[in-house]
């Protein structure tokens, strides 16, 4: 998050009649052209004048300021959540006959469906799962590497994957707080929600794979698997 700001004299630049006070948060002030293209919102306030602010009129000048972000890397990064998990799960089976003679083979059953070894049908009906909270929570993920994430700010909001790649996003009003001008420099400094993102895929205790209260979660690209161990 960077924040821009500049002071205009009175009658200089955009700073004439009312402009100032009806400035919106979605405006795009001229003065501030060079940033108007990022995510984020604008503001002015009245600020001091005359000669001591280096202003010919003692009217209140205007100073402006635009709070937005920026791309930190190029891959763009989703936040998603698993409210469902498509259940599966492997079997050994073994076939004896009388002679001695046996049969093997592996299976991956799901429940409600059938199938089939030769002329034998298998349907479960039903699996019971034990509570897994850790399914519960959040990942992020650039589409190769995911990080399971218990609480981060999403206070940009993209529409899709093509608006992140060109970053035509939007920011909530509460991105930036307690924001104080400097009326004598024509500044303002604001108290922003940075995320490192690369921080969080980088941290082996976040990263997947990871085990997490006995359930192992990993990814295979952008989709992402659970394993846990069952015993009727």
């Amino acid at each position: 998050m960077k924040v821009s700001s500049i002071k205009r004299c009175p009658t200089a630049g955009s700073c004439r009649g009312n402009y100032c006070s009806e400035v919106t948060t979605d405006s795009l002030i001229p003065e501030l052209k060079e940033v108007n293209g990022f995510p984020g919102k604008s503001f002015c306030v009245d600020s001091s004048s005359f000669w001591q602010n280096q202003c010919g009129l003692p009217a209140s000048a205007c100073l402006y300021y635009r709070w937005y972000a920026r791309t930190t890397s190029r891959p763009p990064f989703e936040v998603v959540s698993c409210p469902a998990w498509d259940v599966t799960f492997p079997v050994d089976l073994r076939l004896e006959l009388t002679g001695g003679k046996s049969w093997n083979t592996e299976l991956i059953l799901r429940p409600g469906m059938t199938s089939n070894w030769g002329n034998i049908s298998i349907t479960p009906l039903s699996v019971s799962l034990p509570p897994m909270p850790t399914l519960s929570n959040r990942f992020i993920t650039n589409g190769r590497a995911t990080a399971l994430i218990q609480h981060i700010p999403t206070h940009l909001h993209c529409a899709d994957e093509d608006a992140a790649r060109k970053f035509n996003c939007s920011l909530d009003i509460d991105t930036c707080k307690d924001c104080k001008p400097n009326h004598e420099e024509g500044s303002v400094s604001c108290h922003c929600q940075d995320v490192d993102v690369e921080g969080i895929l980088e941290n082996p205790m976040a990263r997947l794979p990871i085990t997490v209260a006995k359930v192992y979660v990993y990814n295979e690209g952008p989709a992402i698997y659970a394993e846990h161990s069952y015993s009727p």
